[in-house]
């Protein structure tokens, strides 16, 4: 007779497939065993793995195979949710549930349980994975893209950060590259505390940046914002709080596909992982968007506001002019808004980097890129 499958074991496996080993899996199994009860486990199984929404009546139909009631299972389904394990919303035609990856609800549990050992759990989790589990991710296609100061697309030498000027040109600036322009074309925008930032509270690092940062789109905002981990805005008060995230020297950080983006996080290099591995130079983590900042030494001063400017180590200090390592830059436009001089712009990447058409694609793409990987390395052993 078979052994009883670890569930749990078997959600922390599910995560490192496309995420990289866990540095700490006992840790993280201890946190799991406090916050959900294995039998509860059993239905998250039940839902699909690949970002795709199930009925709650076809989550029912499920259920009654493993023995439960629909009374039984609405309870349960209820009791992932309040933890963050799924996800649901109402499309008005009753509600749909989806499987929260493990990371996704280490995110939401930090932000729920700020003060609470369990908290500091899923936070060393979180930064286990995004820190050093990231060094070695499995998979090559980045999970976000840069998006530019949205001054910084504008011709000329306009460098006043505003968010409601339009941008010239439609052939050289699409919309996917407009920060104010995603978040004012969303049904539901939600806003949610950095996670970064909080999980680093528990380290004992408090960063000074803005902490509601971390917008969230439609079905998943309207997930969060009944979970309370989230606040309703309008497109005015969100575009409002994207200006305040490019003047505190914030970075946009987006979804990487095209369509409907579930997401935009606005990062510091104080906290922000992804940051961190695109200061090493990983390609995997952070798309560049699709601009890059060019040099106009004869404009320059020599005052070296851009080395300070720049997130990621991509400008240098010199005794003269500074330097700039293009193939590092992934193109904020932070440096261009902090050069008094206007010797810095934005302009087109010679070679625009690919920008998957989908979620459904993004996933796919990924799901092939770690199960080669995973065959590579047992091929290596």
């Amino acid at each position: 007779m078979a052994a009883k499958k670890d569930l749990y074991l078997e959600l922390c496996k599910s995560s490192e497939m496309m995420l990289g080993k866990i540095v700490d899996r006992e840790n993280i199994l201890a946190a799991l065993r406090q916050t959900i009860s294995e039998d509860d486990l059993r239905f998250y199984f039940l839902l699909p793995g690949n970002y795709t929404y199930l009925t709650l009546d076809k989550f029912i139909t499920k259920a009654r195979r493993i023995g439960a009631t629909t009374a039984d299972t609405e309870a349960v389904l209820e009791r992932l949710y309040r933890e963050a394990f799924v996800l649901r919303y109402d499309d008005g035609n009753g509600l749909k549930y989806m499987r929260a990856y493990l990371s996704m609800t280490a995110e939401q549990q930090v932000r729920m349980k700020k003060d609470a050992p369990l908290g500091k759990a899923y936070a060393e989790y979180w930064r286990d994975l995004a820190e050093k589990s990231a060094r070695v991710l499995p998979t090559k296609t980045p999970y976000f893209r840069i998006l530019p100061v949205e001054a910084t697309l504008q011709k000329g030498k306009q460098v006043e950060i505003r968010v409601d000027v339009p941008v010239p040109d439609p052939r050289e600036v699409l919309p996917l590259d407009i920060a104010s322009e995603i978040v004012k074309t969303q049904a539901l925008v939600g806003i949610a505390e950095c996670y970064c930032r909080a999980s680093k509270d528990f380290q004992g690092y408090h960063c000074q940046k803005p902490r509601e940062t971390c917008f969230v789109f439609n079905d998943f905002a309207s997930s969060l914002i009944e979970l309370g981990v989230a606040r309703r805005l309008t497109n005015d008060e969100a575009v409002a709080i994207l200006k305040d995230c490019e003047q505190n020297g914030l970075v946009h950080n987006v979804d990487n596909f095209q369509g409907q983006i579930r997401g935009m996080c606005n990062c510091c290099s104080d906290c922000c992982p992804g940051l961190e591995a695109a200061a090493r130079g990983q390609k995997n983590i952070e798309a560049p968007s699709r601009f890059v900042v060019a040099y106009e030494q004869s404009n320059c001063t020599q005052d070296h506001t851009c080395v300070s400017a720049c997130p990621i180590g991509a400008i240098n200090a010199t005794d003269g002019f500074p330097l700039f390592d293009l193939e590092l830059c992934f193109g904020c436009g932070l440096c261009v808004t902090a050069c008094p001089q206007g010797a810095l712009r934005m302009v087109m990447r010679e070679h625009a980097p690919y920008l998957p058409k989908s979620a459904k694609e993004l996933t796919n793409r990924m799901m092939v890129e770690a199960v080669t990987g995973m065959v590579t390395r047992g091929l290596k052993k």
